[in-house]
């Protein structure tokens, strides 16, 4: 008898929790989202999230009149359009399954990636909000300038089709010491013009190993070059 009374309490107990947190749940989605039902209180913010664009981080005109000083002939506009362009050729490499679309091996790696977790995807109406310079850093061996850009797109996987607001973070180097950076004529991300091979060392016959073909040698060709990519 005593082992029912107890069980009816506790029994009791864990019924007015549940109503206590189900009112608590529905005074919540009530008041934030204007129902009571959880399924749709859900859905409402899923859909906002798709909605609102992800925020860029940047005090871009420090880090713009820094660049400027140190590099007065750099085109922030120019390293703005060619993060967009590698985030368009990430986007279409993927969905095409096709790692080496782009001739830097940095974009081709990610793409890589990205189609090992990312079956029969489509993706359609790519739009930019806003590409700022997020960091700006330099030293005796090297300049870094990373770009951060916000964008939107809709993406169609496994028969689902949803809008999607995501963003990116996109390095780029400057190489001032290339004997201190230890890269002596290693060419940064290139590729031979030729056959798309890629062109770890260019010698004094600045050939490609695989094809014969000749290549610029940019190791020494002071350009800013874009050597990685990260979610962000």
């Amino acid at each position: 008898m005593l082992i029912l009374i107890i069980t009816a309490i506790l029994l009791a107990i864990i019924a007015s929790l549940i109503i206590f947190i189900r009112t608590k749940i529905r005074a919540f989605t009530k008041e934030y989202f204007g129902t009571t039902s959880l399924k749709e209180a859900i859905d409402q913010s899923e859909l906002t999230a798709s909605e609102t664009p992800k925020t860029v981080f940047s005090v871009q005109s420090v880090f713009e009149r820094r660049a400027y000083k140190d590099f007065p002939g750099i085109s922030i506009d120019k390293l703005k359009a060619e993060t967009e362009s590698a985030i368009r050729e990430i986007f279409k490499g993927t969905e095409e399954k096709n790692p080496h679309i782009s001739k830097n091996e940095y974009i081709n790696k990610y793409i890589e990636d990205k189609i090992e977790k990312n079956q029969e995807v489509q993706y359609e109406n790519l739009k930019f909000h806003n590409t700022v310079i997020n960091m700006y850093e330099r030293n005796t061996i090297e300049a870094k300038i990373t770009m951060q850009s916000s964008f939107e797109y809709w993406e169609t996987k496994k028969g689902k089709r949803k809008k999607i607001q995501d963003r990116l973070k996109v390095y780029f180097i400057y190489v001032i010491d290339e004997d201190a950076f230890g890269i002596g004529k290693r060419a940064l991300g290139l590729k031979c013009p030729n056959c798309g091979a890629p062109v770890k060392i260019v010698g004094e016959d600045k050939v490609c190993e695989y094809c014969g073909a000749g290549i610029k040698d940019i190791a020494v060709t002071k350009v800013w070059i874009l050597n990685q990519i990260k979610q962000d």
